[in-house]
Formats: C-alpha cells, structure tokens, sequence
C-alpha cells in the first residue's frame, strides 16, 4: 500500500495538478513538437536546395534520422509519419547503416510502450484491451513482438504495453524490436538505394 501511494505522488509530481487531461494535453503538445521538428527538417532541406541527409552532412545525417526516427516512435497518441524521411535517408547515406541507425532509435522509442505497460499494471490492471493484449503475447511469445516490430502496424505500442505490463526481460523487448524495425528498415533503404542510386 505504501509503494502505492509513493507511486500516486510521483504520478502526480510527473503530470501535475491537473490530472490525466493535463498530461494527455502536454503529450499532445511534445508529439506536434516533434511533428513540426521533422517537417521543419525537410522543408529546410527543400528550401536550401539539398536534403536534410545530403552526403556533405556526413556523420550528422545519421544523428538527424535517429533522432526524428526516435521521435516519431516514442510517441503514443499521434501517430508520425517518418519511413519518408528513412526512405530520403537511404538515398543519401549508406542503406545498411541507414537500417541499422533507425533500428536502434526506433527500438529505443517504443520503451514509450513498455513503460506505459509498467505503469498501467499498477494503475490500470483490469483494462479490457490490456488483458487482451496480455493474453495474445501469452500465445504468440516472441514471435508476437518480433512480427509487430517487423510488419507496419497500429498495435505495436499495445504489444509493448503487454510486455511491460507482465515485466517481461527488458532486453528481449529492445532486442526483438531492433531485429524486427531494422530488417524492415533494411529492406525499405535497400529498395530506396536502388530506385534512386546516390
């Protein structure tokens, strides 16, 4: 009881006064941030004649896509549209390192989701949608994890959420998300670098 009041105060401390319409309202805003911070990239690449990956950027351009690749995939309400931005990448840096780099930010961005499973055992326990998300991985294990990292889809933060929620090895969540996002970033820079060649 008392690891749960200590856990209230924090939650408080964390999201306010105002309650959960306060935190959804400042998630919302930090996601429009990095919204705007991605489009912002490309339009300034646009507007000064080259992209924001360009080969004279170098090593930065990896620090770019990791970071709005990280971005996009921490997120938890509004979805971002990045795969243009890994495609663009892919154009201009080397496809392996591409796939590689957004792998591991991708894969960093979706503890959003096992943290959010963490924190909804405690507060959240009994929600419908949680339980049956636990009940699926129960069935589909790691295979479960590694198809939602690998195939586009709207359940890959609940997925994660099912396995923060049964505190499954944080390292095998990280790990199956990083092969399942870099394979499907691999193969998406390697059709990019051959549609487009540098």
């Amino acid at each position: 009881m008392r690891g749960g009041f200590a856990f209230a105060r924090g939650w408080r401390g964390l999201v306010g006064r105002r309650g959960p319409a306060g935190a959804a309202s400042r998630r919302g805003h930090a996601l429009l941030a990095s919204g705007a911070l991605l489009i912002g990239m490309v339009f300034l690449g646009l507007a000064s004649g080259r992209y924001p990956f360009a080969s004279t950027f170098g090593a930065a351009g990896y620090a770019e896509l990791f970071l709005i690749t990280f971005l996009a995939n921490a997120g938890v309400a509004i979805p971002i549209p990045y795969l243009p931005v890994v495609v663009l990448a892919a154009t201009q840096l080397n496809p392996t390192l591409v796939a590689l780099c957004a792998g591991g930010a991708a894969a960093l961005g979706e503890l959003s989701g096992y943290l959010l499973g963490v924190s909804a055992r405690t507060v959240l326990p009994a929600h419908p949608l949680l339980r049956r998300a636990q009940r699926v991985l129960d069935r589909g294990g790691d295979w479960l994890v590694l198809a939602t990292a690998f195939l586009p889809n709207p359940f890959t933060k609940l997925v994660g959420a099912a396995v923060g929620a049964q505190r499954r090895p944080l390292w095998r969540y990280l790990l199956l998300s990083f092969l399942g996002k870099s394979a499907r970033f691999w193969l998406l820079a390697l059709g990019a670098a051959a549609f487009w060649p540098h």
